[in-house]
């Protein structure tokens, strides 16, 4: 996945890349703010058997590690990862319903970011900054 211009996000895989403008949230959601775009109707060219985008990111606020534990193994509904500075990736399909499922999170405790948690993998999310992939380009 890719932020774009703005709210714009791009999303890859299998070879197709597919992209949204997310909506912020004017209320908290299960408390957070942050972004989201719930994927109304069938909004993408159909790949592999996904026609739609429900996704969503933001920050979530523990006291405690043992809280942002708890938190992390109580979202079951998808496979997430994680790495120790609290950044969280989930990412799966629903394919009875034709979606892709997006979440991205940053864990702060005690209002900072982590580093260390449990259960961490920092090799399982990799990402550049913008300015590296400014670097990149011709």
């Amino acid at each position: 996945m890719a932020a774009g211009q703005g709210l714009r996000r791009d999303y890859s895989w299998d070879g197709a890349t597919r992209s949204v403008e997310m909506w912020p949230r004017e209320k908290r959601w299960y408390g957070s703010l942050g972004l989201y775009y719930p994927g109304p109707g069938n909004h993408w060219r159909n790949h592999k058997g996904i026609s739609r985008g429900v996704v969503q990111e933001g920050q979530q606020h523990f006291v405690t590690i043992a809280k942002a534990t708890t938190w992390l193994k109580e979202q079951k509904w998808q496979p997430l990862v994680w790495n120790n500075s609290g950044l969280v990736v989930g990412w799966s399909k629903t394919p009875e319903r034709q979606q892709l499922n997006v979440d991205v999170w940053q864990l702060y405790i005690d209002g900072k970011k982590p580093t260390k948690l449990p259960g961490a993998n920092d090799k399982a999310i990799t990402y550049e900054t913008e300015k590296e992939l400014q670097k990149k380009r011709p």
